[in-house]
């Protein structure tokens, strides 16, 4: 009797990728979950980069690359696949909307990520866009950091909105610090600051400038109402350092110098009048310490109170008269200095009494231009800048 061995043919178990996150970042972040189809239970055998190695059918804390993906079934049949995880970095880290006060979509809005984790003088613009049509605006592929956003609206198609910074604050010292990792999704609306109305007839103005006299243009200035901190306008230097911000209505101010980066060691907050006109709100820069500090300064201990000073007329032709008023005897240096900081002339270095003084400063022998006088009188000091021209 011929007999026939039976033989079984069994079909290999089948995969399927029930479920697959790509990496983010180039972190280890990537994942997958393994199904199979067939006679079970299943034996799972994961291997890929790095030396990574499992024996479940899901797989979390991936690096991006290349895994193969071995299953045996319950009959020792067994097949074999490979899966790759992909290093996804195209992500949207920051989207918002820019709306006026009024509640209008503020197209073409300049928005500006500085770099907050700048530590050396003013903080530098790492990326900008432009709200589209709708006031919508978005960054993608930020490296991670700290950053500061502000949103400066175009002053043609909104005229009264003024710069706003991410958590509606009028100056960068009051905003937030947003922190971008490669995977946060920050949403970040901003309704703009309006300016206050103005039709006084105060004037308010100066010059902002490093020690080293070197003047700085389009530095943004903030004028606040000092009593309910509203922001009231802002205006920018022109290419001679000078600003001013004109009608102003009557009321209590501060002015501030608002560059990133950049904290007030010092600053002018002052009562405005009718017909006012205060133009030495004038400030100095130092990148290195990154302070700001008014020109118009007191230092030391048993300052001179009501030391009044002048000169007129200004700007000048040849010549033009400073007065200066001691309320105590005192030893006062008056100095001239040029645009690029260096000293042309010493007026006056002596002990002066109690009352009215004058002194003469003539630019007969000199170039026509911009100088800046420097008064000392005990330990008060100020300076006041002046045009000699044609």
């Amino acid at each position: 009797v011929n007999a026939t061995t039976p033989v079984f043919i069994y079909q290999s178990p089948q995969d399927s990728i029930i479920s697959l996150t790509n990496a983010k970042c180039g972190l280890t972040n990537g994942a997958f979950e393994i199904g199979a189809i067939g006679s079970g239970p299943f034996v799972y055998s994961v291997s890929g980069v790095g030396g990574y190695s499992s024996n479940t059918p899901i797989n979390t804390g991936l690096n991006a690359g290349t895994y193969t993906i071995n299953i045996t079934d319950t009959n020792g049949c067994s097949s074999s696949n490979m899966l790759s995880i992909a290093n996804v970095s195209n992500l949207t880290n920051i989207t918002g909307n820019i709306q006026t006060a009024n509640g209008d979509d503020a197209s073409n809005t300049a928005i500006v990520l500085y770099d907050a984790n700048d530590t050396i003088g003013a903080m530098s613009i790492s990326y900008s866009t432009t709200a589209d049509v709708n006031g919508n605006y978005s960054f993608a592929n930020l490296a991670e950091g700290n950053y500061i956003l502000a949103a400066k609206p175009d002053s043609t198609l909104f005229p009264g909105a003024l710069l706003t910074y991410s958590n509606g604050a009028a100056v960068w010292f009051d905003s937030d610090t947003i922190q971008v990792s490669c995977t946060s999704q920050e949403i970040i609306d901003i309704t703009l600051l309006d300016a206050v109305a103005q039709s006084g007839t105060a004037q308010v103005g100066g010059f902002v400038g490093e020690y080293t006299f070197n003047m700085l243009n389009n530095v943004d200035l903030l004028l606040l109402d000092a009593n309910t901190n509203q922001a009231v306008a802002r205006t920018a230097t022109d290419a001679n350092g000078n600003y001013s911000f004109a009608s102003v209505n009557a009321g209590y101010y501060t002015v501030f110098v608002d560059v990133p980066g950049l904290n007030h060691a010092t600053e002018y907050t002052f009562n405005l009048t009718p017909n006012d006109i205060f133009w030495y709100k004038s400030y100095f820069v130092n990148f290195d310490l990154r302070t700001i500090d008014t020109v118009f300064f007191f230092v030391g201990v048993n300052e001179i109170n009501n030391f009044e000073s002048s000169v007129y007329p200004n700007p000048f032709n040849e010549q033009t008269t400073i007065s200066y008023t001691l309320p105590i005897t005192s030893n006062v240096n008056i100095e001239v200095y040029n645009f690029v900081g260096e000293k042309v002339e010493t007026l006056v270095n002596e002990t002066k009494t109690v009352g009215k003084h004058n002194v003469v400063f003539s630019t007969t022998n000199m170039a026509k231009g911009i100088y800046f006088i420097r008064f000392t009188a005990g330990n008060q000091h100020k300076i006041i800048k002046v045009i000699s021209a044609e």
